[in-house]
C-alpha cells in the first residue's frame, strides 16, 4: 500500500458500488454506494465513503436500512415478531380453542421493486366438538343444535322423580388439538338414603322424611360427648351416606400442657376414653423415682396425671471460699446468689442459674471470687515506729506503735484494717510520739498516797490523801495528759469543823440529843458520807 492511498473500499451487506472496483485510490477520493435490493437509504444518512489521509475509508454506519413489510394481524391468533423490515421472520399461533390452518411462519423478502411476506397469512379455525351425549330419563340444553365449538356448554336435567348424578354442566374443550367434552354426561337415577341416626347425638340441620341424592345432614353430640368423624354427611348415588355417619363418644380434650414434660409429635383433639399417652421430660428434667410418664383419658373426660412426674436435674453443689452461697435448691431453674464474708469483696457475678447444658444441666455463670480487701500501709509516725514494716495489709491486720526512748505514745497504740464502702480503711488515726512533762503535783494539807517520782510524763497517775483533820475536795486521782497538765485538776484538802448538841433524858426514859452536851462532828464541804457517819456515832457514844 503506497503512502497517501486507500485500498479497495469495504464490501457491505446492505449496499454495493456500481461499476468496477480498483485496488488503490488516492486520498480524498469519494465513492457513492447504492442500496441493495430490499434496502433503502436511511433518513439523514449519506451513501458516500471517502479515502482519508490515514489510508482508511470513512463511512456513515448502516446508511441503508431494510424496507418494511406490511403489518400482520391473525384473527383468533397471535403473530410473533420483533421487526417487520426486510429479513424479519413472523411466526403464527392460535388462541386456545382454535387450530392453525396454513403456514406456521413467513419471511419478509424482496418482491419486485419492494418487499413482501413470502407466505399467505394462515387461518385460526375454531375447534369443534361432537354433539353432547344424550341421557336416559333426562335431557340437555343443546337439543336441536348442530355445531358445538370450543367453549360451548350444555346443562343436563332429569325427569321428575329422578336425581342427577354427576356434573349438571359439561363444556367443549380441547385435547391434542381436537374437540372433547370436559367430562362424561351425568346420570339420572332414583336414589333413597336410609334415615340417618347417631347414638348420643342429634341432627343440627337436614330434617326430612325422605332423603334423596345430594341431601346433606349435619349432626351434633349430646352434652358430655364428642363427635368422632365428620359432622356433615351427604346422600350419594349408591343410596348411602358419605362419609359414614359419625359417632358420639365420651372423650377427652387435648392432654394437659406441662412445664416439665411434653408429648412427642402432634397433639390431637379429642381422644377416646382409655387412650394412654406417654410424655417425655423436657430438657433440664428427669423422670422422678417411682413416677409414671403416662396419662390416661378417664371416663369422666379428664386426664389422669401423676403429679410432677419429672423433676429438675440437679446442678453440682457450690462452695465459695471466704463467702456464702444462698440457695434453696440445686435443681434445674434454681438460682444461687453469692456474697462474701466481712473483709472480702466479690469479684465476678452476683448470681447464677441452673440451666440446660448439653444433655444435662449446669450453672450458667462461673463461680466468683471473694478477694480480701486490702488497706494501704499504716501511716508512719515521727519519733516512733510500728510492727507492720514491709508487710501487706488486709482486713483484720493490726499494727502496734511504739515511741523512741524519751517520747510518750499519745493515742491508741494499736490500729487494725477494717472496711468502709467495700474499701480498706484503718480503724483510727495513728498515735503521736511527744515529749510530755507534767509539773510536780503538790496538795496543801495533803500528801501522795501513790505515784512518787522525781519526774512525771504522759500517763503517770498520782493518788492523794489529806492530813488528819482535813477532808479531800475533788478527785483523789489525777493523770498526766498530753498537754503537760494534770487531769482532772489537783484536789484540795479542807479543814473539818464541828457542831455540839446537849442530850437530856425525858420523863419517858428517852434521850434528847438536842442542846450542847453531845458533840457531833459535821463535815463541812464534800466529806465522804461513811466517814461522817462514823464520826457522828463516836460522839454519840461519848
Amino acid at each position: 500500500l503506497l503512502l497517501g492511498t486507500c485500498d479497495s473500499p469495504p464490501r457491505l451487506s446492505f449496499a454495493e458500488l456500481p461499476g468496477a472496483v480498483n485496488n488503490s485510490y488516492p486520498v480524498d477520493t469519494k465513492l457513492k454506494y447504492s442500496c441493495r435490493p430490499g434496502y433503502i437509504l436511511g433518513s439523514g444518512k449519506s451513501p458516500f465513503v471517502t479515502c482519508l489521509a490515514n489510508s482508511t475509508w470513512s463511512a456513515d454506519p448502516e446508511f441503508c436500512v431494510g424496507r418494511p413489510c406490511k403489518s400482520l394481524e391473525l384473527e383468533n391468533g397471535r403473530v410473533h415478531l420483533t421487526d417487520i423490515r426486510f429479513g424479519a421472520t413472523a411466526t403464527f399461533s392460535c388462541n386456545e380453542g382454535s387450530r392453525l390452518i396454513g403456514t406456521t411462519s413467513a419471511k419478509c423478502v424482496v418482491a419486485g421493486t419492494g418487499v413482501d411476506w413470502d407466505k399467505e397469512l394462515p387461518l385460526c379455525q375454531a375447534i369443534p366438538c361432537l354433539p353432547p351425549p344424550d341421557i336416559t330419563h333426562g335431557s340437555h340444553t343443546g337439543q336441536g343444535e348442530q355445531e358445538f365449538s370450543f367453549g360451548s356448554a350444555v346443562i343436563y336435567k332429569c325427569d321428575q322423580g329422578f336425581s342427577l348424578i354427576g356434573n349438571a354442566s359439561i363444556h367443549c374443550t380441547t385435547k391434542d388439538n381436537n374437540g372433547e367434552w370436559s367430562g362424561p354426561a351425568p346420570e339420572c337415577k332414583v336414589v333413597r338414603c336410609p334415615e340417618p341416626e347417631v347414638k348420643n347425638g342429634k341432627k343440627q340441620s337436614g330434617f326430612g322424611l325422605d332423603y334423596s341424592y345430594g341431601n346433606v345432614v349435619i349432626f351434633e353430640c349430646d352434652s358430655g360427648y364428642t363427635l368422632t368423624g365428620s359432622s356433615s354427611v351427604k346422600c350419594e348415588a349408591n343410596n348411602s351416606w358419605v362419609p359414614s355417619l359419625p359417632t358420639c363418644l365420651r372423650t377427652c380434650n387435648s392432654p394437659p400442657w406441662l412445664n416439665f414434660a411434653e408429648l412427642p409429635g402432634a397433639v390431637n383433639d379429642p381422644y377416646l376414653v382409655g387412650t394412654k399417652l406417654k410424655y417425655s421430660c423436657r430438657p433440664g428434667y428427669i423422670l422422678g423415682s417411682g413416677k409414671s410418664p403416662f396419662v390416661t383419658c378417664l371416663a369422666n373426660s379428664t386426664w389422669s396425671v401423676d403429679p410432677e412426674f419429672c423433676v429438675g436435674r440437679p446442678c453440682k453443689p457450690l462452695e465459695l471460699e471466704n463467702g456464702r452461697v444462698d440457695l434453696t435448691d440445686l435443681r434445674f431453674g434454681a438460682t444461687a446468689t453469692f456474697s462474701c464474708n466481712e473483709g472480702y469483696r466479690l469479684i465476678g457475678t452476683t448470681s447464677a442459674k441452673c440451666v440446660v447444658a448439653g444433655t444435662g444441666v449446669d450453672w450458667d455463670k462461673e463461680l466468683p471470687l471473694c478477694q480480701a480487701i486490702p488497706c494501704l500501709p499504716p501511716p508512719d509516725i515521727t519519733h516512733g515506729s510500728h510492727t507492720g514494716q514491709g508487710e501487706e495489709f488486709f482486713f483484720g491486720s493490726a499494727v502496734i506503735y511504739k515511741c523512741d526512748q524519751g517520747f510518750s505514745l499519745i493515742g491508741n497504740a494499736s490500729i487494725h484494717c477494717t472496711t468502709k464502702d467495700n474499701n480498706g480503711e484503718w480503724s483510727g488515726p495513728a498515735p503521736e510520739c511527744k515529749v510530755v512533762k507534767c509539773p510536780e503535783p503538790e496538795v496543801k494539807n495533803g500528801k501522795k498516797q501513790s505515784g512518787f517520782g522525781p519526774n512525771y510524763s504522759y500517763g503517770n497517775i498520782v493518788i492523794f490523801e489529806c492530813d488528819s483533820g482535813y477532808t479531800l475536795n475533788s478527785s483523789s486521782s489525777v493523770k498526766c495528759e498530753a498537754n503537760n497538765s494534770w487531769v482532772p485538776s489537783l484536789p484540795t484538802c479542807l479543814r473539818v469543823t464541828y457542831t455540839t448538841t446537849t442530850t437530856t433524858s425525858s420523863p419517858g426514859g428517852t434521850t434528847d440529843t438536842s442542846g450542847s452536851n453531845a458533840g457531833i462532828m459535821i463535815a463541812i464541804g464534800k466529806m465522804p458520807v461513811i466517814l461522817a457517819v462514823l464520826i457522828t456515832n463516836l460522839f454519840i457514844r461519848q
